[in-house]
């Protein structure tokens, strides 16, 4: 559990270094993804909000509350228990369920502090799937929209002017993939299947000799990881099957000469993994059999 918790304080850490180090891309995607909703919606666009985008926007606020909330009551009670930040801090700790000799001040203290550090850590990842990870797939899907409803109304033989924010597409896509450039799509997904297999594997093997707080937080930690495979990886996916889904279309139409040499320069848009690796269809699934793959060895050593 020691190991488990230091792995995910890690990867929080390069969490952290990385959004230094991409400040700017990340900067100029959220912009330009701004710029490029607005601009639709002045021409016509239909602004809407799709549920699961609200769906995972009420999952990362209840988390963003509850997770704090469980740690600091876990350290109010038993401050030397990881993965509370003061399992490391408090001297005196001489295993897991003793209360470091310290008095109720102390405690109150050390409750918030924990507090505000989770409230950090969260909001830095959450903010960070939320706002840097998922907008601008929200507007890449608000872009074929557009591009399709256009597409209905114009003759096939003539030229389609709507098809030049195709462009408009790919620039976000490469945005998108500077800003979340290696090693944070391979990290943050590692740190997602470490998540959902050790904390399912504690729950199967260990839920009757861990504190009630300690098994609500791995509760947490698994609901949320299950969403992250099952939900976001297919929403990320979503903007590639669609642009495919598109193209294709759009080269077997009977359309102008310009439209057809346009469409074969055009590509889908991708949200790179890393070593030629993108999300598709199938990203949810191969990463969830990954996951029970793992869990299914750790249950056999």
């Amino acid at each position: 559990m020691v190991g488990y918790t230091g792995f995910l304080y890690g990867v929080r850490t390069i969490g952290l270094l990385h959004i230094e180090r991409i400040r700017e891309d990340t900067a100029i995607l959220l912009n330009a993804s701004v710029d490029t909703e607005l601009r639709l919606i002045q021409e016509g666009a239909t602004g809407y909000v799709h549920r699961y985008f609200v769906a995972f926007s009420a999952i990362m606020v209840s988390t963003l509350i509850s997770v704090p909330c469980a740690v600091s009551v876990m350290t109010f009670f038993q401050p030397c228990m990881p993965p509370a930040l003061t399992s490391s801090i408090v001297l005196n700790c001489k295993d897991w369920r003793h209360d470091g000799d310290v008095g109720l001040v102390v405690r109150l203290v050390l409750v918030v502090y924990e507090f505000y550090a989770w409230m950090v850590i969260m909001g830095v990842v959450g903010i960070g799937f939320y706002v840097a990870l998922l907008y601008p797939v929200e507007v890449k899907l608000l872009i074929l929209d557009y591009i399709e409803k256009k597409e209905r109304y114009i003759e096939p033989q003539n030229d389609c002017p709507h098809l030049y924010k195709y462009r408009v597409l790919q620039l976000i896509s490469t945005y998108h993939n500077n800003a979340w450039c290696q090693p944070s799509v391979q990290v943050g997904m590692g740190a997602v299947i470490a998540c959902e297999t050790v904390s399912l594997y504690i729950l199967v093997t260990s839920y009757d000799r861990i504190p009630v707080i300690i098994l609500l937080l791995f509760i947490i930690l698994a609901s949320d990881s299950f969403v992250y495979i099952q939900l976001l990886f297919k929403i990320l996916a979503k903007p590639y099957s669609k642009s495919s889904d598109f193209l294709k279309v759009m080269k077997i139409e009977d359309s102008s000469k310009w439209v057809r040499h346009f469409m074969r320069s055009c590509q889908p848009s991708k949200l790179s993994m890393g070593d030629g690796k993108f999300f598709d269809r199938l990203t949810s699934f191969v990463v969830w059999q990954r996951c029970i793959d793992m869990l299914i060895s750790l249950l056999l050593m």
